[in-house]
């Protein structure tokens, strides 16, 4: 509810916390206009009915408005992966193309999937760009996000095996970074980071036609 200033959906995340109510008292008292929720009695009771939507699923909910809301403003967008150095990238890039016009990009360090749908949610119509960060350490949702966001571009900052123990072996990671390709077009590039050898051979093996990769 913090990040509510007037006008928004509040979509809480975490829908069933104990003070899920709280939360949506504290989201309209700071100005929300409407709040999605699951639960049934919450929905039922609420001195507000009106200004609650209730979903079987929060989260489905919130995928399904944000590539909805992608569709409608398909501005330009990068998506950022990779096991370190991400936010960084991110900050640096966002900087230079701040110098150009207006975008939206990830907050701070925000890449877990309510991160990365609340981003592509901020986008407006007076944007030229976006750049959204995943988390490379969560299994499968680099090609699930990839696949809703659709990027223009797509940048693997690194596959230090930072998020080994997730994964069964190395190649295993390095495929969850490439699931950058399963929203992008055969003809959008790919940016691997320097050096990153083992990366470039698990893509050469991996995906030897469509996206032609920039190893920089």
């Amino acid at each position: 509810p913090a990040a509510v200033r007037g006008g928004e959906l509040f979509v809480p995340v975490v829908p069933a916390a104990p003070d899920a109510r709280r939360q949506v008292s504290e989201a309209f008292e700071r100005g929300a206009s409407l709040c999605l929720t699951a639960d049934p009695v919450l929905a039922g009771d609420f001195v507000e009915p009106h200004r609650l939507i209730l979903v079987p699923s929060v989260m489905d909910a919130f995928r399904r408005i944000a590539a909805w809301w992608r569709s409608e403003v398909p501005v330009p967008l990068v998506a950022l992966s990779g096991t370190l150095g991400k936010t960084t990238v991110k900050e640096l890039l966002a900087g230079i193309l701040l110098r150009t016009g207006r975008g939206a990009y990830t907050e701070g360090s925000a890449n877990d999937e309510a991160g990365v749908l609340e981003t592509v949610c901020r986008v407006s119509r007076e944007h030229g760009w976006a750049i959204v960060e995943i988390d490379a350490g969560r299994p499968g949702l680099t090609s699930r996000m990839s696949s809703l966001i659709r990027p223009e571009l797509g940048v693997i900052v690194s596959t230090h095996p930072r998020h080994f123990d997730r994964y069964p072996n190395y190649e295993a990671m390095v495929d969850e970074c490439l699931g950058l390709l399963h929203g992008m077009s055969s003809t959008a590039p790919l940016i691997l980071g320097r050096g990153d050898s083992q990366a470039q051979r698990v893509f050469n093996e991996r995906y030897s036609g469509g996206v032609r990769p920039l190893f920089d």
